[in-house]
């Protein structure tokens, strides 16, 4: 008898524990701050930047026009639960009256979560039939790419400051990778003679 009850003691402790260690793990999952990122370059970023603190949710797939894109019911899901909402801007999105700005819009989401990467970032423009047009795509430009992980770091700070520290390191290693491909940059287009730098898209 004692035997038993010994043995059922056991067993329901060995449950509980793991009962308790399943929810600490959940927990510890939903824990991390849910980012929504408007296409893919963003999305590292973030990731880089965010490391374990963060779950990142892409919006624009890989291969996809980020100009015009038609949400799914998953983004729409993550995005009301989501911390933290990041875009590029320069008009990649479709600008204020774009898809992304009347997803926010739509879904009530607070202002204080949404955050440009490119903010700060001086535009560059396109000539297209006479007429200037913003270039979006200022994160092939690593310098650029460098103010774009420190927007980003700032945003994450300003969303979850006890993890300040983690996310300034971050950025730190990040930004002095995308520092070393400036600096590859400069010296394999100086080796190319002056006549032959052509570009071509």
């Amino acid at each position: 008898m004692i035997r038993n009850t010994f043995l059922s003691f056991l067993i329901f402790s060995l449950v509980l524990t793991s009962l308790i260690g399943c929810q600490n793990k959940s927990t510890k999952k939903e824990a991390k701050l849910q980012i929504i990122s408007s296409f893919s370059i963003l999305s590292e970023m973030a990731q880089e930047v965010g490391k374990d603190s963060v779950r990142v949710h892409n919006l624009v797939p890989v291969g996809t026009d980020p100009h015009e894109y038609q949400l799914t019911p998953e983004d729409i899901k993550f995005a009301t639960s989501a911390d933290l909402l990041l875009y590029n801007g320069l008009n990649l999105e479709g600008g204020a009256t774009g898809w992304f700005a009347k997803m926010v819009q739509s879904l009530g989401i607070d202002q204080h979560k949404v955050f440009s990467a490119t903010k700060d970032v001086p535009p560059k423009y396109l000539s297209k039939k006479g007429k200037k047009e913003v270039n979006p795509h200022a994160f092939i430009d690593p310098n650029v790419g460098l103010s774009m992980v420190q927007n980003i770091r700032d945003a994450l700070i300003s969303v979850d400051p006890k993890n300040a520290q983690y996310y300034q390191k971050n950025a730190q290693v990040y930004s002095d990778s995308l520092r070393d491909i400036e600096k590859e940059y400069r010296q394999k287009f100086a080796a190319i003679p002056k006549e032959d730098r052509v570009f071509i898209a």
